[in-house]
């Protein structure tokens, strides 16, 4: 009896552990998808463009990636992403979240205007 209440308790362990819930985010049908509120298109469109880099990867490579895609919000990128991640940077944690930025932000907008601002600044030789 005391062998089988540890197992059971083991087992109790274990899937808490291992059972991740992600409270305030939905999760995208049976996927390892998990999006922000009113991100859902986002996560749809992102997740198509991974499944292409996957794919790539595969076949070009034989390597499998195993991962966790999140597409956050503002406030849901606090929870969810690494605490020095300005909103915006993809990245990727050792637990396997795959977090990206569910819209458009200043990141992305302050490093195209750069690289716009370098490219007509260049001048032939």
């Amino acid at each position: 009896m005391k062998q089988h209440l540890s197992i059971l308790i083991l087992l109790m362990l274990v899937n808490t552990t291992f059972g991740q819930t992600y409270a305030n985010l939905h999760q995208l049908d049976d996927s390892k998808v998990y999006y922000s509120s009113d991100a859902k298109e986002r996560a749809i469109k992102i997740l198509d463009n991974v499944a292409k880099a996957e794919h790539f990867f595969q076949s070009e490579f034989n390597v499998k990636a195993d991962y966790t895609l999140f597409v956050l919000s503002p406030a849901d990128w606090k929870t969810y992403a690494h605490p020095n991640a300005i909103y915006g940077i993809p990245h990727f944690l050792p637990d396997g979240r795959l977090v990206v930025a569910a819209e458009n932000n200043d990141f992305w907008k302050e490093t195209l205007l750069l690289l716009i601002k370098s490219r007509t600044n260049l001048r032939p030789y």
